[in-house]
């Protein structure tokens, strides 16, 4: 199953239309990346990092993909007027949503787990959308 899994995240990742060494790096390597979203003047961008360069994300990555039976593929971490959110872009173990997930992507929308960090209590799982910017990805809504 978790082959499988690894097969349609990689799917998504080049649907978004994510930086090809990353897509690569996640392939080959496991590696997953959090675009952490930056505002440069009036244009966001997705700036890349490897999770592993960040501890604290890692470590709620871990958690989420262990306690709700997901991988995860790609984080974005974006400032909203709510919180700051860690925005979770994941595969369910559920085969039967894997093409109207991927219908979404198509649409720039995603389901997403939103850590917000800032109340945590706030957090949920639920419909994002996103955009490729900068070879990473940003949320848009």
């Amino acid at each position: 199953m978790k082959e499988n899994m690894k097969n349609e995240a990689y799917k998504r990742l080049a649907l978004l239309g994510i930086y090809s060494p990353v897509l690569k790096d996640f392939a080959v390597n496991n590696i997953v990346y959090c675009s952490n979203q930056t505002r440069i003047g009036e244009q966001s961008y997705g700036i890349l990092y490897r999770i592993e360069t960040m501890p604290q994300i890692e470590e709620m990555i871990r958690k989420a993909e262990s306690e709700r039976n997901i991988m995860v593929y790609h984080a974005i971490l974006s400032e909203l007027n709510f919180g700051t959110i860690l925005n979770l872009l994941f595969v369910s173990p559920y085969e039967e949503e894997w093409l109207s997930d991927k219908w979404d992507i198509e649409k720039h929308r995603t389901v997403a787990y939103c850590i917000n960090l800032t109340v945590p209590d706030w957090s949920k799982v639920g419909t994002i959308w996103v955009r490729e910017s900068g070879g990473g990805l940003i949320r848009t809504n």
